[in-house]
């Protein structure tokens, strides 16, 4: 999965989440800010580059693309064929244009460039230490509304995997039921009892804070305390190269 944290010993995963999450929003905007060929070359090897550091191994980052392959192949077809433009395919009532194929591989590479940005924060950063350091950040801020924002930050990242393996959980036993899953009826028996499966997760999590005397609001005492060290300010420079990029292009 894009966002789930996969530990290991590297550069990348000892620097301080705030510039990681500095840099992910930097990118991402320069991503979006972007849309042509030459700038979307420059910022992949941009983003390409912190990768060598993470010591992650090359499957699981294919791995967590491929999910996304379905995405990228429609969002180039819908363009080659809704886009007006020079037409270059015919059949029936059915045109593709070759504007189309510019606009639809410009969405996609956005797309995957989107996508590297936030791996580079998800496979890198555990959801503690990324709540952790935003609370440092929100606790600074007088709204207790604000103070709780990494709380449920924290709380959405842990239900994903949650929800993901419990659905795959319910449809194994499904099929071993004989279960033939299709759109429509069969759809709900696994959509009930991922819910009912939530909720009881998120009583046993109230629960649990509860026992821990839990007070929204309230500041609390940070298990680490996040400094910015020599990496964590390179990092940050780095983040320029994608401003300049913008500028520029």
């Amino acid at each position: 999965m894009i966002l789930s944290y996969y530990p290991a010993k590297s550069i990348i995963h000892s620097i301080d989440p705030r510039a990681k999450l500095i840099f992910t929003f930097i990118f991402v905007f320069s991503v979006l800010f972007e849309s042509s060929f030459l700038s979307y070359g420059i910022l992949g090897i941009v983003i390409l580059l912190p990768f060598f550091f993470t010591k992650l191994p090359p499957f699981k980052l294919i791995k967590g693309f491929t999910p996304f392959l379905v995405i990228f192949t429609l969002t180039v077809l819908f363009h080659f064929l809704l886009t007006p433009g020079e037409i270059i395919f015919k059949f029936g009532a059915l045109t593709g244009t070759l504007e189309g194929v510019k606009n639809g591989t410009i969405f996609a590479i956005r797309l995957l460039l989107i996508i590297m940005g936030t791996m580079i924060l998800g496979l890198t950063t555990s959801p503690i230490d990324l709540s952790e350091s935003l609370s440092g950040i929100f606790n600074r801020l007088k709204s207790n509304t604000a103070k709780e924002i990494p709380m449920i930050m924290i709380l959405v990242l842990r239900f994903i995997p949650f929800l993901i393996k419990e659905g795959r959980r319910i449809v194994m036993a499904q099929k071993a039921r004989g279960s033939q899953l299709r759109l429509g009826r069969e759809f709900f028996t696994i959509l009930f009892p991922v819910f009912n499966s939530a909720f009881k997760r998120a009583d046993q999590l109230a629960l649990a804070l509860h026992a821990r005397a839990y007070e929204p609001g309230k500041i609390r005492t940070p298990f680490r305390e996040y400094r910015f060290r020599v990496w964590d300010y390179l990092l940050l420079v780095y983040s320029i190269i994608p401003i300049i990029i913008v500028v520029v292009f």
